[in-house]
């Protein structure tokens, strides 16, 4: 008798949110969360301690690989679906969710899901080493990095708003 990693409906839907946030486009999100159903079905019975932790790493090693693939050619808004702002507030959001998006651009994969995972998920930098096989001296390394070259990148944001 097989024993199978017991994955709840809120951890697919996290499967999307992290592709989606890597990969910022709806149907490559939608790939990535199918590929690692796939990938789950094919590990059946294996022994997971953590499954949101196994499923972050499988679901941020397939984005970095289709990143690294093809470069997504049409930027999506990361404003939430269900939000309806005025038309001043659409267009400034707007502005601001692409200068991000920009940004998050010139982060290396890793430094980009690090920030990913702790900024939008508030994923401690134990449980992002632990689902990355990395250190936690390591995440550290790339939360900061990753950081530093958005707050360089985002500069003309905060000049805007002051």
């Amino acid at each position: 008798m097989k024993i199978e990693p017991k994955i709840e409906r809120e951890a697919w839907a996290s499967v999307y949110q992290w592709a989606y946030r890597m990969l910022r486009n709806h149907d490559g999100a939608l790939d990535a969360t199918q590929e690692v159903m796939l990938r789950s079905v094919q590990y059946r019975g294996a022994d997971i301690k953590n499954d949101r932790g196994w499923l972050r790493r499988i679901t941020v090693n397939h984005c970095i690989d289709a990143l690294r693939k093809k470069r997504p050619v049409a930027v999506e808004s990361l404003e939430p679906v269900n939000r309806q702002p005025s038309p001043v507030g659409e267009a400034i959001s707007i502005e601001t969710a692409e200068m991000v998006t920009t940004a998050l651009d010139k982060l290396t994969e890793q430094q980009r899901a690090v920030v990913v995972a702790k900024t939008y998920d508030g994923e401690t930098f134990a449980s992002i080493a632990e689902s990355m096989n990395l250190s936690v001296g390591t995440v550290k390394t790339h939360y900061l990095r990753g950081l530093t070259t958005l707050r360089n990148a985002l500069g003309k944001l905060r000049e805007i708003r002051k």
